[in-house]
């Protein structure tokens, strides 16, 4: 049952819609946009200041709000498995940039709108898992809207091999992005399973994990970017990716607020607007040019991350029910 008031549901869908959507403009520009004609390529700061940012956020939420420190870790078994979720979290990262250079952002954000995908694939090919119909029903509307977008993005009699093997590679980067997505979250629920964790706590220490790896990465004789040099040149970038790690960490608080105050389904609902209109966001300010059969293959996208939510909504409705029977 929602505990929270009208003002405070105001609160989080401003929250969440203005920290993410930032986020999401800042993303693409320092992605996609040059700077002074050079191009910003060291996605690992990126990732590196996000994760800087929740730990911030996240210690001092802890702080103000309980007047402890967000965790003590004692189990080694669990020190284990928010190393394997700092691991995949930031494979993630890296995939989901790398695509970046090879399709358009929003095809990116359409993309990330299917995390059901690789989730049903692995538990499909590796256990042979059966699932709803639906679940398939919602695959196949998000993949034909994907496919659409993608193949639509120029005309066919345009577009040349070297484009399209590109667009290929892109979404195949995007797709292991949504592997370690699915991996990453999975590992999550095990863990909140077996031991007595809150989502702060989930989000400092995997947070951790993802700065030292950065980090040491950065400092590694085997990076290949170099971040520094592109800095110095253009210091309005390290504006830039403060604001995006602030914004993003932010949003994480406001995610962790919703769910407290108003549970799973509200925030589901407001999150799936708010890609909505990130899409959106990105077409209109940066200038994308959308043809009417990509619109068609964004419809599909939506609609089918819309009966998903529908269907959750509805599966947890059923349970509350059955629980006042007995």
């Amino acid at each position: 049952m929602a505990r929270g008031s009208l003002g405070q549901l105001l609160i989080c869908v401003l929250g969440i819609y203005g920290s993410f959507l930032s986020w999401a403009v800042l993303q693409e520009q320092l992605m996609t946009k040059p700077y002074e004609g050079e191009r910003f390529q060291a996605p690992i700061v990126l990732s590196l200041a996000q994760a800087a940012g929740a730990v911030v956020c996240g210690i001092v939420w802890q702080l103000t709000r309980e007047k402890t420190l967000p965790f003590v870790v004692k189990d080694a078994k669990l020190v284990y498995y928010f190393a394997r979720i700092a691991i995949t979290a930031t494979l993630s990262s890296y995939f989901g940039y790398a695509s970046m250079a090879h399709i358009s952002y929003p095809m990116v954000i359409l993309g990330k709108s299917c995390k059901l995908l690789p989730v049903m694939a692995l538990h499909v090919v590796l256990y042979k898992r059966r699932f709803p119909p639906h679940k398939y029903l919602i695959v196949s509307m998000v993949t034909a809207g994907v496919a659409m977008f993608s193949y639509f993005s120029k005309s066919s009699s345009s577009r040349t091999a070297s484009e399209s093997a590109d667009s290929i590679w892109g979404l195949s980067l995007l797709f292991m992005n949504l592997l370690m997505d699915g991996i990453t979250n999975t590992t999550q629920d095990k863990v909140f399973t077996h031991y007595k964790l809150s989502s702060i706590t989930m989000m400092v220490a995997v947070n951790v994990g993802i700065c030292l790896l950065n980090g040491a990465y950065l400092l590694s004789p085997w990076c290949h970017q170099d971040p520094w040099s592109f800095i110095h040149a253009h210091p309005s970038v390290l504006y830039d990716i403060g604001i995006f790690g602030a914004m993003g960490a932010i949003g994480q608080l406001f995610i962790f607020y919703t769910l407290e105050k108003f549970g799973s389904i509200t925030l589901v609902t407001i999150t799936l607007t708010r890609k909505v209109f990130t899409m959106l966001l990105s077409v209109v300010h940066f200038h994308h040019k959308l043809n009417p059969l990509q619109w068609v293959g964004v419809l599909f996208v939506f609609s089918g991350i819309s009966l998903e939510a529908f269907m959750k909504a509805q599966a947890k409705k059923t349970k509350l029910v059955d629980k006042k029977k007995e």
